[in-house]
């Protein structure tokens, strides 16, 4: 008799992590359903320890222009793990000669967040630096012992020989800690890099490690690792728009992308990517929902601060997406700029004068034959 049951698992959704973050992203950020997915399994593979051992958690090349948001997923999870939009270490390529990529350099951003809100790690890290201090000081002591005098000799190498085995025990817990941390690395305009960036960056992405030039290790198995290239190629089909483009506009966006970056990028370099992004020119409706995210941070921020309550017109929303598509190739960046311009600037005026108050309810209208400034401002 067979006694073995079989229980149906759904794995069609996230694990706890990767749902979590799913919902935190997409209220953020519109058009990149696929990118924010990818990232969210990586991130539940990670919590559930079942990633590449020393691989990085999540390696990604984004291709767009200048504005279009390349880096907007590496902002919203330096807010969703660190709880603010610049905790990512960011190099430009150009630079990357430059750099000494240390391990202290590598998780800055989650050390800094860990002796801030992990007691248990703050701790180990207390003891692990005060052991430090004290093996230096007792090094420097014995090295300044002048005369013959052995029993004092004899002394200051026994408090060294002490101080030492306190540092190594520090060392055996903090360490494992250490190695733990977190970090966001942002590798900004790849095609802007020395020719060897290439191959070292192929080398962190299989083996998950690098040498500084002091010789030190350098791990990245703990790290999301975002690469960004400014070489965005327009489709030659008349009308494409990308992200919301139809399948066959957006496939040829995509190889277009892809056949351009090949001439520049190795194979071994894309053959360790687990994705490749084109972020190009957003449509109307597309700019809409991302003008619906904007203004709803406003209105967060607004809300934590005092009960005022703000609500814009169609027309005005219409208004705010023409003015900031003015220039497609400045991206989303302009629209950011038209917003503060009409709505954010405006309001911050109004409350300083005391033309409205905290509690007032604000209605944002447009008047078309006031073309110089269209957007006013009246009490509901």
């Amino acid at each position: 008799m067979d006694n073995d049951e079989w229980i149906e698992v759904d794995a069609s959704g996230f694990g706890p992590v990767g749902e979590k973050f799913f919902k935190f992203a997409t209220a953020r950020m519109r058009g990149q359903d696929k990118a924010i997915r990818k990232l969210a399994r990586a991130l539940d593979r990670y919590s559930s320890a079942l990633k590449v051992d020393n691989r990085p958690i999540y390696i990604s090349l984004t291709i767009g222009e200048a504005g279009s948001g390349k880096t907007l997923l590496a902002q919203i999870l330096a807010e969703f793990w660190f709880g603010s939009p610049d905790a990512f270490t960011e190099i430009a390529c150009s630079k990357f000669s430059e750099f000494e990529l240390s391990q202290d350099f590598i998780v800055r951003h989650d050390l800094e967040y860990s002796k801030a809100n992990n007691e248990p790690f703050k701790m180990l890290l207390d003891e692990y630096m005060n052991a430090r201090d004290d093996l230096r000081a007792a090094k420097e002591a014995a090295k300044d012992v002048d005369g013959p005098d052995d029993n004092q000799r004899k002394e200051l190498i026994e408090v060294v020989e002490k101080a030492a085995k306190k540092f190594e025990g520090a060392i055996d817990n903090f360490i494992p800690k250490f190695q733990m941390l977190r970090s966001i690395i942002v590798f900004d305009h790849i095609e802007d890099g020395p020719s060897r960036l290439q191959d070292e960056l192929a080398m962190i992405f299989e083996n998950g490690k690098l040498h500084s030039r002091s010789g030190d290790e350098v791990s990245f198995r703990n790290s999301v690792i975002f690469v960004t290239c400014n070489n965005y190629v327009r489709s030659k089909s008349k009308g494409s728009i990308g992200i919301t483009a139809s399948k066959n506009t957006g496939k040829e966006t995509y190889l277009d992308n892809i056949n351009a970056v090949k001439e520049y990028l190795t194979p071994k370099f894309l053959s360790h990517l687990d994705r490749v992004e084109i972020f190009s020119e957003y449509s109307h409706e597309m700019l809409r929902e991302i003008l619906d995210v904007i203004i709803n941070d406003f209105k967060k921020r607004i809300a934590s601060i005092f009960p005022l309550t703000i609500e814009l017109d169609d027309d005005v929303k219409d208004f705010l997406i023409r003015e900031g598509s003015d220039h497609p190739d400045h991206g989303i960046r302009l629209l950011k700029r038209k917003f503060d311009h009409y709505i954010r600037d405006k309001i911050s005026v109004l409350i300083s004068h005391n033309r409205i108050q905290r509690k007032d309810n604000i209605k944002v209208t447009l008047k078309k034959e006031n073309k110089d400034d269209p957007v006013v401002f009246s009490k509901k």
